[in-house]
């Protein structure tokens, strides 16, 4: 399959999640980054190994530190950030 394929198939899919989550009690919501980055991280360890995780995480630190905030709709773009 190819990455444009993949990338279409990935949107959708949090699209989905997306309303999913919405449809969640509020009282779930101090809970709800935590469990989604819990689930995150371990399928990044599962298929891509510590190292490469962390590298990941840390660009995605940077980004976070040093914005502007994505739109919830967009993937935060680390291939331009040093880990």
């Amino acid at each position: 399959m190819s990455i444009d394929k993949d990338v279409v198939r990935l949107a959708a899919a949090m699209r989905r999640v997306d309303r999913l989550l919405q449809s969640l009690e509020p009282v779930h919501e101090p809970v709800l980054a935590n469990a989604l980055l819990n689930l995150a991280v371990c399928r990044m360890l599962d298929a891509d190994g510590a190292q490469r995780t962390a590298s990941v995480l840390t660009r995605l630190v940077e980004a976070v530190l040093t914005g502007p905030v994505p739109e919830a709709r967009r993937a935060v773009d680390l291939s331009s950030l040093q880990g």
